[in-house]
């Protein structure tokens, strides 16, 4: 009898994926959401000692390995895929403090431009911005812009303010993701606020506030 539960969810297509899963671990797939070219499943694993020594074996961590890593293949494009998010905003997100050795308005503008101009992949838009210096309040500049991911084309909303820290710009960078039930991301939030980043050519130093943490959470239910 199972003593207790816990549950992966990643996408994945799910022919393959439920092949796959039906030879060697006899899983059952529960289909939450779906769409054309996607389907999102919840797996629940028996946590009784059988299963645990299941999962203790070398194959079967393999096997897990390989699985999340259709999910991954499907959604966020490498490089800076590497701090993917699981619901921290409700939807995944991602929220980084970026510190700049430049004036806040130079690097509010070059997030502006950068944006205007497709940032580094072309799939960025610009929504809009505003000069909060004549409010006085805390932050210099505000920004808001889009991404259009390479796959499945999903928009995440990306949130910017600017303030002047010293000699220094101190940026707070948000993204998260759009589509409704988007649980995890595969590093897709944080590969939007660093791609942008860094495709400015100014140096910078970056801090995580919230969400994209450096390890993958899916695999902290096997330790």
């Amino acid at each position: 009898m199972c003593t207790g539960l816990k549950r992966l969810t990643f996408s994945a297509p799910w022919s393959p994926l439920f092949t796959f899963l039906s030879q060697d671990l006899k899983f059952v797939p529960d289909p939450c959401a779906c769409d054309v070219n996607l389907f999102k499943l919840t797996f629940g694993i028996c946590c009784n000692q059988k299963s645990k020594e299941m999962f203790s074996s070398k194959k079967c961590l393999v096997l897990i390995t390989l699985v999340c890593g259709l999910g991954l293949v499907l959604s966020c494009q490498p490089p800076d895929c590497d701090r993917p998010d699981c619901g921290t905003c409700g939807n995944a997100c991602c929220t980084l403090e970026l510190l700049f050795t430049a004036p806040s308005e130079k690097v509010f503008n070059a997030y502006v431009d950068g944006l205007k101009r497709g940032g580094d992949d072309s799939r960025y838009t610009f929504i809009g911005s505003d000069d909060l210096r004549k409010y006085k309040v805390a932050a210099d500049f505000i920004l808001q812009g889009w991404h259009h991911t390479k796959e499945h084309h999903y928009n995440d909303t990306l949130n910017f303010t600017f303030s002047t820290t010293d000699s220094s710009c101190l940026v707070k960078a948000f993204s998260v993701s759009q589509i409704a039930g988007a649980y995890c991301d595969a590093g897709q939030n944080y590969k939007n606020l660093i791609g942008l980043t860094k495709n400015l050519s100014m140096s910078f130093t970056e801090h995580v506030v919230s969400g994209c943490p450096p390890s993958n959470p899916i695999f902290n239910l096997l330790e």
